[in-house]
């Protein structure tokens, strides 16, 4: 019965599958490529991006490869998530040598005092067996992405940067595609 139990457990896991993603810059065109496991490398005055793909999430990291400080300025620069809902940037100060992340779509720490419920059940030696709890007045949390990004759907990043107080503007669009 136990070995029954295990096989069904291991059957359904492996048909429900794992859905993996991948993403691809598609505009500018002369920056088009596929992001993946390895990094895509972007030169853009005046910085270096490497994109890649990890855990399913777009990783872009923009690094200073110069010997004066460029700052990402948050102020002006702007996320566009699938819906069309422009999503705010915080600035960021880039010294030489260094580098900034985005990771993409941002996780939001929710928190919650909500009772919570559960269900457990198990199989033994003296039968089987299913409950319930409820408990209040306990604190929760988890993680969940800012906004859902689902396969062929769309981003744009607005990134604006400063460096000796010339500003310099550049518009990616990245689109995520199911592996």
């Amino acid at each position: 019965m136990i070995q029954r139990s295990i096989a069904l457990i291991m059957l359904l896991t492996l048909a429900s599958g794992c859905v993996s993603y991948r993403h691809e810059i598609v505009a500018p065109e002369s920056l088009a490529g596929e992001i993946g496991d390895s990094p895509l490398v972007t030169r853009v005055d005046p910085v270096r991006i490497e994109w890649r793909t990890l855990d399913n999430r777009l990783i872009v990291q923009i690094f200073n490869d110069t010997d004066t400080p460029v700052r990402l300025r948050g102020d002006r620069s702007a996320i566009v998530e699938p819906t069309g809902q422009s999503m705010s940037m915080r600035p960021q100060s880039i010294p030489p040598a260094s580098f900034a992340k985005l990771i993409l779509p941002p996780r939001l720490l929710v928190e919650s005092d909500d009772p919570q419920v559960g269900m457990f059940g198990g199989t033994g030696t003296r039968g089987t067996g299913v409950g319930m709890g409820v408990g209040f007045g306990s604190r929760s949390s988890r993680y969940v992405d800012a906004w859902n990004w689902k396969p062929d759907q769309q981003i744009r990043l607005e990134l604006v940067f400063e460096q000796d107080e010339a500003l310099t503007t550049h518009m990616f669009t990245v689109v995520r595609r199911r592996n």
